[in-house]
């Protein structure tokens, strides 16, 4: 957890706080902020399933004075083996979406959406948007 002081250009880092030390495999982590001092952390856990875990402050806050955060329960999103996590927060919804690479369903591209609590994530694959084709709108800003 860091501390950024913009008006020095900055960031001063606490303790490491580790999210899954009772895992023993961990892999393709991806983590999103979800208000009231909320992370979420999305990766391939131990025998290669989806797993997510929220973590948060004793202050409701991002960080702490001391920099630590905890971690709620573990929560498996996909019971196969799972590549390439990646999670936004859709903040109109207040919902978290878990993109990854489904490798026990002939590598298919999935998508899960979950719904955070104090210390836990809820990931439904049963969603009312699975199956639904989504489309987006993109505004191309800059090509660098």
């Amino acid at each position: 957890v860091g501390e950024v002081t913009a008006s020095l250009n900055t960031i001063t880092f606490g303790t490491p706080v580790p999210f899954a030390s009772e895992l023993t495999a961990i892999s393709y982590v991806s983590l999103v902020y979800v208000p009231d001092g909320k992370v979420v952390v999305s990766f391939r856990g131990n025998s290669g399933y989806g797993q997510a875990r929220v973590g948060t402050t004793d202050m409701g806050t991002a960080v702490k004075n001391d920099g630590t955060m905890t971690f709620g329960t573990v929560s498996t999103f996909n019971s196969a083996s799972t590549l390439y996590c990646a999670s936004a927060y859709d903040s109109t919804n207040s919902r978290v979406i878990v993109a990854y690479r489904d490798v026990g369903n002939s590598n298919n591209g999935t998508a899960v959406v979950g719904t955070v609590t104090d210390s836990h994530v809820e990931l439904d694959a049963n969603h009312p948007l699975a199956g639904q084709t989504l489309k987006f709108d993109v505004t191309l800003v800059e090509i660098a």
